[in-house]
């Protein structure tokens, strides 16, 4: 799934006045999107900006009924549009691009569902159109809890009406991003990287190849785990027992998951063996 944030802002990064007014934005915008969206399977909107752009007039609308449109609501799950899905969270999300074989998302608004797909690690590009305009108080591009990204300049385009656009890459997390998890010296101990786990092997080694498995995404609970992280777990956990198998003739294995002291998801796994091993 490839996702892009796309955004029209004023040049203090505000997409609209405290009331949500967005009067202040160049309708250029709205055109802006629509040729974006001819490269993109679904635009994606929280149910707020959905009721704005309706505001506007049928005409907007209507300029979107060739493409599948999906809502975030927490309280409506119907439309009278037939192109527009209503979703309630990111897993049904995800089950309906996977239902409709939707791959290049493209995310419009509004700030707190711009943050959900962040704070998710689901946005790999981010694009903002600044308008000439100015207000010191209003909705930022991005709302909720607190959330930090590192970007990297991909390219500036001078749009017409003095909009500049800058697009952005969001920079994956490497091995010194993951400092949550120093304890267990990811740099030093890691034995094999997935996209979303490392294995590091313990420092304390209870029983030959005794390692964590990290997630390397921090949270404080297995019940957050996002449905690409829980699909990827069994691949961990078969390259680690397949290693254990053929190195060292581990027989069976034990996993552990207390996270009494470090609280962010982590098992600590540890191999058994029938006889004693000699390795030197």
């Amino acid at each position: 799934m490839e996702v892009t944030i796309e955004m029209a802002a004023s040049i203090n990064g505000l997409i609209a006045t405290k009331e949500g007014s967005e009067d202040f934005l160049s309708e250029r915008n709205y055109q802006i999107m629509l040729d974006f969206l001819k490269e993109y399977d679904c635009l994606v909107w929280g149910n707020k900006t959905f009721q704005n752009v309706i505001s506007w007039g049928e005409d907007y609308i209507n300029d979107l009924k060739d493409i599948t449109v999906i809502i975030f609501s927490k309280t409506q799950n119907y439309s009278t549009y037939k192109n527009v899905i209503y979703v309630n969270s990111l897993e049904e999300f995800k089950k309906v691009c996977k239902e409709k074989n939707l791959n290049k998302i493209f995310v419009s608004g509004g700030a707190h569902t711009n943050t959900l797909f962040l704070e998710n690690n689901l946005a790999n590009r981010i694009i903002i159109n600044y308008n000439p305009y100015l207000l010191t108080k209003g909705i930022n591009l991005f709302e909720g809890k607190y959330l930090e990204k590192e970007l990297q300049l991909e390219k500036v385009v001078k749009e017409k009406e003095d909009i500049i656009q800058i697009w952005y890459q969001v920079k994956e997390k490497t091995m010194s991003d993951l400092t949550f998890m120093n304890k267990f010296k990811p740099k030093e101990r890691c034995i094999k990287e997935f996209k979303y786990w490392i294995i590091c092997i313990r420092g304390k080694q209870t029983t030959l190849g005794a390692a964590v498995l990290l997630l390397k995404r921090e949270t404080t609970s297995v019940a957050n785990l996002l449905p690409e992280e829980s699909e990827e777990f069994p691949e961990v956990v078969k390259w680690y027992e397949n290693t254990c198998k053929e190195k060292f003739g581990a027989v069976k294995f034990n996993y552990i998951i207390m996270m009494m002291h470090d609280s962010f998801v982590h098992y600590h796994a540890f191999p058994r063996y029938d006889k004693n091993i000699e390795l030197f």
